[in-house]
């Protein structure tokens, strides 16, 4: 697993599509959760979303639903009007 740095982040495979998801979830939401945003670029079902929520998975993590490979370490850069 390569390491991100400020330098390197935007280069990332996921980057692309992140910063868009992020800014569509605080439009409609006012702020952002992780899980909205993982729910956004659909790596996770709402029905994944529900089980997880009512505690029939005890983590989205254990599923291998989200990866583990990656965690980004830089932030995505916050929408412009």
């Amino acid at each position: 697993m390569k390491k991100l740095s400020a330098d390197n982040y935007a280069k990332d495979k996921f980057y692309s599509s992140l910063p868009k998801a992020v800014c569509e979830v605080l439009q409609r939401q006012g702020y952002v959760a992780p899980v909205a945003v993982l729910l956004q670029l659909q790596r996770i079902s709402k029905q994944q979303h529900d089980d997880w929520r009512m505690g029939r998975i005890p983590y989205l993590r254990e599923r291998q639903i989200v990866s583990y490979q990656y965690q980004p370490e830089a932030q995505a850069s916050v929408c412009q009007d």
